[in-house]
C-alpha cells in the first residue's frame, strides 16, 4: 500500500505491541460476551466431531463455539451452555427433531 512508502512509520516493536494489545483485548471481549450466555438454553448446530472423538462441536445462534458431549456431526442440538476450562459445553441436552 502506499502507506508503507509513508515517511515517519512506526517502529516495529511500537506495531508489535499494539498488536499484542488488540489480541488481547478481542480474547476479553470475547469471553465476556460468552458469559452472557452462561447458564441458558441455546441451540447448536453441530458441524464436526473433536480431535479426541469425544464430542461433536459447532455453533449457536450467537456465533458461540460449542460442544456436545458424546453427540453427532450434523445434528442440532438443544441444552443449558456452560463453560469447562474455557471450553463452551451443552449440558442437560437433547436433539432435536
Amino acid at each position: 500500500t502506499r502507506a508503507d512508502r509513508m515517511p515517519d512509520q512506526v517502529r516495529p516493536e511500537v506495531k508489535k505491541a499494539r498488536s499484542e494489545e488488540m489480541i488481547a483485548l478481542g480474547k476479553t471481549m470475547s469471553k465476556s460476551f460468552e458469559a452472557r450466555f452462561a447458564d441458558r438454553v441455546v441451540e447448536v448446530l453441530t458441524e464436526e466431531r473433536s480431535a479426541d472423538g469425544r464430542f461433536a462441536e459447532g455453533y449457536t445462534r450467537e456465533y458461540i463455539r460449542a460442544s456436545v458431549p458424546g453427540g453427532k456431526p450434523d445434528r442440532i442440538y438443544t441444552g443449558v451452555l456452560t463453560f469447562e476450562d474455557g471450553r463452551a459445553v451443552l449440558t442437560s441436552f437433547h436433539e432435536k427433531p
